[in-house]
């Protein structure tokens, strides 16, 4: 939906720039590449650490539940032939039920780190474009594009490096 609507707004930027040809000699545009802001901003870089810290303790415990999980398949694969056939199907049921906790504890982990990731990284957008409308006002610039949303751009108009240097 994002994208649909990012395009929606590219086109008819786009078509506006190119029927408005008698004015484009006053146009100034620019772009920014919001992935890279988001990459290698130092509040980009903290927030990434920050998250990394936040969800390193259900990390380990997926890492340690996986880790039982081969070291039980492994013991039924070389043990099995030696087991009775309870035992087989005890391990085997065992296995199984370790894997799907271990599946829905991974989801879990996967959508809550999404949504702080989100979360997060919606504030470090909000700076973002505070900084990017403080640039466009100072450099009288009437339009500033997405990288994404754009399929060619000289480097001359691109003003990333002037919004990571505000964001510091």
């Amino acid at each position: 939906m994002k994208i649909k609507k990012t395009f929606a707004i590219t086109f008819f930027s786009v078509v506006l720039i190119t029927t408005s040809l008698s004015y484009a000699a006053d146009l100034k545009v620019g772009f920014v590449n919001l992935g890279s802001i988001l990459q290698d901003s130092t509040a980009g870089q903290a927030a990434d650490k920050k998250l990394k810290k936040e969800f390193k303790p259900r990390m380990d415990k997926l890492k340690s539940m996986n880790d039982k999980i081969k070291k039980l398949d492994k013991k039924l694969k070389t043990e099995g032939d030696v087991m009775s056939s309870a035992e087989k199907k005890k391990n085997a049921r065992q296995i199984t039920k370790l894997q799907r906790d271990f599946d829905r504890a991974r989801t879990e982990a996967n959508e809550d780190f999404q949504i702080r990731r989100n979360e997060v990284l919606g504030k470090l957008q909000k700076k973002a474009s505070t900084v990017i409308m403080k640039i466009a006002k100072e450099q009288k610039f009437d339009l500033i594009l997405p990288k994404a949303s754009i399929i060619y751009a000289s480097k001359r108009i691109d003003i990333t490096q002037q919004v990571l240097k505000q964001l510091k």
